[in-house]
């Protein structure tokens, strides 16, 4: 069991993230790469600094590392890290440096954070539930997988070197939400289109002629909505 808030496996070049905010969530269904045909299922990976964010980014130069060296030996791989470290060619960037995050139009959101850009061009990342069993993507909507709640990743690293780009990049490989939180899609959900609602539920069931065991049933129903019950499989 780990305590650290997350986990690296050096030798398969995955880790388990701590917990990060979901941006530009397509778990569901994969959708085109920006200025690109190519489908994928991907997230922004959004850190809030803290101590064990910091400690995770920190040892993740292992994993870098690891990648270089398997590829291209330890003496070479030493040679590559720098140049790469030179061009900032690492999968996680700083929400703070107007190098890695200036451009982006979610910047001013950045701040503060650290973040990837995680995507996944060949499956469907698996997604587990609060116990740790797989979903079924299948009976999961968007109000239950959606930018603005909170999650853990699971990342593998790998070299990249493609017309002339050479670095380190990343998939996503498996989503874990641990909670909800407010959406960042401008939609709305459907717990909070039937809070706004609430107040106009007792009037929609005297039309409808509910019974008042109905009525109190319902009300019921709603209280617990409040109370933000993390039910998620």
């Amino acid at each position: 069991m780990t305590t650290k808030g997350y986990s690296i496996d050096l030798k398969k070049k995955k880790c388990v993230s701590p917990v990060c905010r979901g941006g530009y969530v397509n778990i569901l269904e994969a959708r085109p790469l920006p200025q690109s045909d190519k489908m994928a299922w991907g997230m922004q990976c959004m850190f809030p600094k803290s101590d064990v964010v910091k400690a995770w980014v920190e040892e993740l130069k292992q994993v870098y590392a690891q990648v270089l060296t398997d590829k291209f030996g330890q003496q070479e791989a030493q040679k590559i890290a720098k140049v790469l470290l030179a061009k900032k060619s690492f999968p996680v960037r700083d929400g703070d440096d107007p190098g890695d995050a200036g451009a982006l139009s979610n910047a001013e959101q950045l701040q503060g954070h650290y973040f990837v850009n995680a995507n996944n061009k060949f499956r469907q990342p698996h997604i587990i539930g609060a116990m740790g069993k797989p979903v079924d993507p299948a009976i999961l909507t968007l109000d239950d997988v959606y930018s603005g709640a909170w999650y853990r990743v699971m990342l593998e690293f790998w070299y990249y070197d493609t017309a002339g780009n050479k670095g380190i990049s990343t998939s996503l490989t498996a989503v874990m939400k641990v909670k909800d939180g407010d959406n960042l899609g401008g939609g709305t959900t459907a717990t909070e289109a039937s809070n706004a609602f609430n107040d106009f539920a007792d009037e929609a069931a005297d039309i409808f002629g509910a019974s008042a065991e109905e009525k109190e049933e319902n009300k019921e129903k709603e209280e617990e909505k409040e109370v933000g019950v993390f039910n998620f499989m």
